[in-house]
């Protein structure tokens, strides 16, 4: 976990430093700015990287990394109020949903 919460942000600022000379060009990016939603796919089973509480919200590792994501996409496309849809995906279809658009990003623990 201390390595996990050392490096994470690192990781995240590494995957933006692209992104502001970039964001105008990535379809993905447009999309969400476009509809105003960014939708997450998440686990529900893979404890503890991403799964359901008692109140069945998704939390764990991976949903942590993704909910860091998340907000640093609202900066890079000046959306505080960016709508976030969690969608719940498995091993099968968490590469088709990604790859037809379904999702934006995915929260899992491979």
């Amino acid at each position: 976990m201390r390595t996990l919460t050392r490096f994470a942000p690192l990781a995240i600022a590494a995957a933006l430093c692209a992104a502001p000379a970039l964001a105008d060009d990535l379809p993905t990016l447009q999309k969400i700015k476009s509809s105003g939603t960014i939708v997450v796919g998440h686990r529900e089973s893979s404890i503890p990287f991403s799964y359901l509480d008692g109140n069945q919200k998704p939390v764990g590792y991976s949903m942590d990394l993704c909910n860091k994501i998340v907000e640093e996409v609202k900066k890079e496309l000046k959306m505080p109020a960016l709508v976030t849809k969690l969608t719940p995906v498995t091993s099968q279809t968490r590469i088709p949903l990604m790859t037809n658009g379904t999702i934006d990003l995915e929260c899992g623990s491979t």
